[in-house]
């Protein structure tokens, strides 16, 4: 900086090489013309130290345009050279602009508002992150016209935001027909609460939609009336009961009550009346309720129970819950932590059993009460072991995965080091041997606990899969295993793999289709499906009949054909179907070899139907995610936040992603 200033005020006295990454220069001092001085660009202490020494008045007048050199603007009749400008130009820091939009580059009021509650919900920061000083500073310092809300009025806007987000996801609930839900209880530092969330199929690319519902304070014990009253409560609110077709929760006792209760509608009212909000949270006035649930509302009936004649509870006073599916993940993890012990029976399996675990759970309980022993391990293997966990069985399989891929050799150095009782070569092969047969357990977990891409239909391939790889196994150490966990399979899924919602729902996956069925048991599936996709149809017709639509406009169509030429003409129809044609399709769907879910495109009628049949997730692991959420929000430092206002900070945060 300073040769650029020497250069300046001397009238370019520098004299640069022609070399451009030659740095160093030549000058000819104005007031001596016959004393050169050498120096570099980037130092120029020869030059000044001249200039003081010999022309102090000079430099003086040197020091005071230094002084003023930045703190105000170059003038056009005394410009810089090019080179010196570009170089300026470098070190010069670019100006801060915080909205884009703007060409002033100055961030107005409204705009600040909203980013800093978005930024509150989306990072998960207390409300109180407005009244800390070093955030004040910050917000002083990067826009200081703009004026910092309190933590009331942070309340407030969130409160704002959460009525505007829920009007949205109701218009978007009204904008699909079936619906389904996931649902739990979670408790944290005291307090219980009840999450539930709701997911569709998106009828254009066939990709499972999730959201949030809420995450709603339970009082009391968790009965199966109190839960049947809460979960009616939350579907009411937004609209959805009569659209949601099942609810997949785990397997515990309670949750399976709920939905064999009838609750009076009175007592569903009285759930959702909304609390007056207290002043410490200042939020919104309370909410009204929307009663979505008319007399004259068409119920969704499943195919099922219509074919049987037997019809949904029409009792205007009486409230049930949408019918239960069990969580396929809860299931399989039963099967593994608690069907796979019962191979003990047999004693030699028992005694290797034993005698491997032990020895790993040793390893884990070393590393995790140990920094020591830890550090240690991770000299010798490069990682360390894992501990599992009481809640998660996979966590078991993990921490034997660990010990078998780091090796006998080296598991044995690091129990060496630990002073432990040394692992054998039988050991280890019976923990190989018990991971190949434990290994599709896990991995069936991890397809069916996915939410875009997995489907109701793809829970009996999975089992089935896992079945079918049991069954492969010829390993003498893990036979008692492998018996075990087939017969956990045949008891637990047994109802699943012959209910006819989870049959319709693999076949109209195009991934599965009639394959992963016996060849006897095809034909009277496939005329299943068949009255199915046909029920499905019918129901568009009459629905789109009364509101004026039609099913079409659902679909991914391209410009206005001939009817000739529109293969989705006949959907305009209300007897698309009377001359056989959606037989047709059907068949032509399950020859067809195509396997993505793009192709259900080309079966419209098909796709309808895959589009109701798949609207339900085969887990709950979406309600254990918002749990998850959760968790990060109601952190110790934050358990004064209101009920209410916790909800609303859930659900926005979900909502944002």
């Amino acid at each position: 900086m300073n040769s650029l200033i020497v250069s300046h005020c001397y009238k370019n006295a520098a004299k640069k090489t022609d070399n451009p990454n030659n740095k160093n220069f030549t000058a000819e001092c104005t007031f001596c013309p016959n004393r050169t001085i050498s120096g570099n660009i980037t130092n120029s202490s020869n030059f000044l130290k001249h200039i003081q020494e010999q022309h102090p008045k000079q430099f003086k007048e040197f020091e005071k345009l230094k002084s003023q050199v930045g703190s105000r603007k170059r003038k056009n009749d005394d410009p810089l050279d090019a080179e010196d400008a570009k170089q300026a130009k470098r070190l010069r820091q670019s100006s801060l602009q915080f909205n884009s939009a703007a060409s002033s580059g100055v961030l107005c009021q409204s705009d600040f508002d909203s980013a800093l509650c978005s930024m509150i919900v989306t990072d998960m920061m207390p409300l109180a992150t407005v009244d800390r000083q070093g955030f004040m500073a910050f917000c002083e310092k990067v826009a200081p016209r703009c004026v910092l809300m309190s933590r009331r009025s942070l309340g407030r806007r969130i409160s704002k935001l959460y009525t505007e987000e829920k009007q949205n996801l109701i218009s978007e609930f009204q904008n699909a027909r079936w619906l389904s839900a996931t649902a739990d209880a979670w408790s944290s530092h005291k307090r219980a609460f009840m999450g539930v969330t709701v997911h569709y199929v998106d009828p254009v690319n066939f990709e499972m939609k999730s959201t949030v519902l809420g995450v709603r304070r339970f009082k009391h014990a968790h009965t199966g009336e109190a839960i049947a009253k809460i979960l009616l409560s939350m579907l009411n609110e937004f609209g959805i009961r009569s659209k949601v077709l099942n609810i997949v929760t785990d397997n515990a006792a309670n949750m399976t009550k709920a939905f064999k209760v009838a609750i009076a509608a009175s007592e569903v009212n009285e759930e959702r009346t909304v609390t007056v909000p207290d002043n410490d949270t200042d939020l919104e006035e309370a909410l009204s309720i929307r009663d979505d649930d008319d007399d004259d509302e068409r119920e969704v009936v499943n195919v099922f129970d219509g074919l049987s004649g037997s019809a949904a509870d029409d009792v205007d006073d009486v409230e049930t819950l949408p019918p239960h599916k069990a969580c396929g993940n809860h299931t399989l993890n039963l099967l593994a932590s608690s069907d796979s012990l019962n191979a003990r029976d047999d004693k030699a399996y028992k005694r290797s059993y034993d005698r491997a675990m032990a020895k790993v759970q040793a390893l884990s309980n070393a590393v995790s009460r140990s920094p020591k022993m830890n550090d240690i391990v991770e000299e010798i293997t490069g990682t360390t072991f894992m501990n599992p966990t009481s809640t998660r069985w996979s966590s078991d399989f993990s921490a034997v995965e660990r010990v078998v891929a780091v090796g006998l050799q080296k598991v044995k150095r690091c129990q060496i080091a630990l002073k432990q009782e040394q692992m054998t070569d039988a050991d280890m092969q019976f923990l190989v041997a018990y991971a190949k047969v434990m290994k599709p357990i896990v991995l069936a977990m991890n397809v069916l606990q996915g939410e875009k891409t997995t489907y109701l239909g793809t829970l009996i391939p999975t089992i089935m899969g896992v079945k079918s790889k049991l069954d492969q196994s010829t390993d003498r150490l893990v036979s008692p295993l492998v018996s075990a966990l087939s017969a956990g399979i045949d008891r637990r899924f047994q109802a699943v793999l012959s209910d006819k919602e989870h049959l319709i729902a693999s076949v109209l996956h195009p991934n599965f289709k009639l394959h992963f069925l016996p060849e006897d048991a095809r034909l009277n599936i496939k005329r299943t499906v068949v009255a199915y996709v046909q029920h499905v149809a019918d129901e568009i017709c009459d629905t789109d009949s009364h509101s004026g639509d039609y099913a079409g406009q659902q679909m991914p169509t391209a410009a206005p054909l001939d009817k000739e030429e529109d293969l989705y003409s006949f959907m305009t129809l209300p007897d698309h179907a009377a001359g056989g044609s959606i037989s047709e399709e059907v068949e032509e769907f399950l020859q067809s070899k195509a396997r993505g879910i793009q192709s259900l495109t080309d079966y419209p009628s098909v796709a309808n139907a895959f589009v109701k049949a798949n609207s339900t997730l085969p887990s709950s692991a979406a309600v254990e995610r918002l749990f998850s959420t959760a968790g990060l929000i109601l952190s110790p430092r934050r358990c004064r936040m209101t009920d209410q206002l916790f909800d609303r900070v859930v659900f926005l945060k979900c909502r944002s992603r």
